[in-house]
């Protein structure tokens, strides 16, 4: 035969069988994905090879980086708008006080589950009356009354004793 390789059609059939069948194992296992670690540094002759980092692609992506608690406390502190979107709230208490036959503030903003407390700094008795509910006992000077609210809505107040002052709280 002189050294020539001679195919004949049973051996490329079976060659051709053997290529197909391995194409066909590659295809079946699981892809993979190739990150480089790092970048070859510009005018490299190519003789050093970067490291190659394989992560399969079933893999869950990272999670991303939880806030820094020291944030949440810098906009709790702040008193930013973010504030006002946190779900877990602690319960306040708003301080109103009665003094030159006003309330300070007149109007009072609060959310479903604070206090506010009212304290008499006039010399004059007051009370606080707000609509649908009880009214207060009669305050002295030097002493207050609280009252947590525990439904949302817009409820107007008076001192019973005197209807000219007035009052609005807004329960959110």
């Amino acid at each position: 035969m002189g050294g020539k390789i001679m195919f004949t059609g049973k051996s490329i059939t079976v060659i051709g069988t053997l290529a197909l069948l391995l194409l066909l194992a590659g295809c079946g296992q699981e892809q993979s994905q190739v990150t480089p670690k790092s970048a070859m540094p510009a005018g490299d002759t190519g003789k050093a090879v970067p490291e190659m980092v394989v992560e399969d692609s079933d893999a869950a992506p990272p999670a991303p980086p939880a806030e820094a608690p020291a944030m949440e406390e810098k906009k709790a502190a702040s008193g930013s708008s973010m504030e006002q979107d946190t779900p877990a709230k602690s319960p306040k208490t708003v301080a109103v006080s009665i003094k030159g036959f006003a309330f300070n503030p007149k109007d009072a903003a609060v959310n479903v589950g604070d206090t506010i407390t009212w304290t008499n700094e006039d010399s004059a008795p007051h009370t606080v009356k707000i609509t649908g509910m009880p009214e207060s006992d009669e305050l002295s000077k030097g002493d207050s009354w609280s009252k947590t609210f525990t439904e949302a809505g817009t409820f107007s107040y008076i001192c019973g004793l005197h209807p000219s002052m007035k009052g609005t709280i807004t329960v959110k």
